[in-house]
């Protein structure tokens, strides 16, 4: 809302219209000869006296001054949605609305960021789990943030299935010999058999 103060003389009440530089707004009623009119709008413009009639039905020749008012959009934060990523880099994906944007992390869980004004910025955090971070934007005084949940996994050890093996005729069981991941759970699958090979534990 703005506030636009009037100095009216005359016998009051008067009947008051302003033009907003687009369109006369409806008339209102100014109780005091010093009347102070609220109004709320939607674009930004500049406000002068249209016309003014005092209690004598008498209207004024003579009017001066205005007012400039400048509306700014609120904006509307989207940090995007929650997140999973394998490794310790994230590029966010927030969706901008007006103004001027900014990453931010609470928990000082990032390490590097490649440009944190940047919606799509690359972040790296400083360890594995779910950080929380806030997508904020600012368009003069007018702020709004939101929050994404990304979830940082660390990469499974280097796959190792074991040697090649030639089994003797007719011989149908064999006892695999993978490396035990130290990161992760393995599991076995098969790529190309003669047969349909059944494993007892996939893991």
């Amino acid at each position: 809302q703005v506030s636009i103060e009037l100095n009216l003389s005359g016998a009051g009440p008067w009947t008051v219209v302003l033009n907003d530089g687009t369109a006369d707004l409806p008339a209102f009623e100014a109780a005091t000869a010093t009347y102070e009119f609220t109004h709320s709008p939607v674009y930004s413009s500049t406000y002068t006296l249209a016309s003014v009639t005092d209690n004598n039905s008498c209207m004024a020749t003579a009017m001066s001054g205005s007012r400039d008012v400048v509306v700014y959009e609120v904006p509307l934060a989207d940090a995007g949605t929650d997140d999973e990523v394998c490794g310790l880099d994230y590029s966010f994906q927030a969706n901008p609305s007006t103004g001027d944007g900014q990453w931010l992390n609470f928990s000082s869980s990032i390490s590097d960021i490649s440009d944190a004004a940047s919606p799509s910025a690359t972040v790296t955090v400083n360890s594995y789990g779910t950080h929380t971070f806030w997508w904020k934007e600012s368009n003069w005084e007018c702020v709004d943030s939101a929050s994404v949940d990304i979830g940082f996994w660390e990469p499974p050890s280097p796959a190792y299935a074991g040697e090649d093996v030639q089994l003797r005729p007719y011989q149908f069981t064999y006892t695999l010999q993978a490396g035990e991941p130290e990161v992760g759970t393995g599991t076995w699958s098969v790529i190309q058999s003669q047969g349909s090979p059944v494993f007892d534990d996939y893991n």
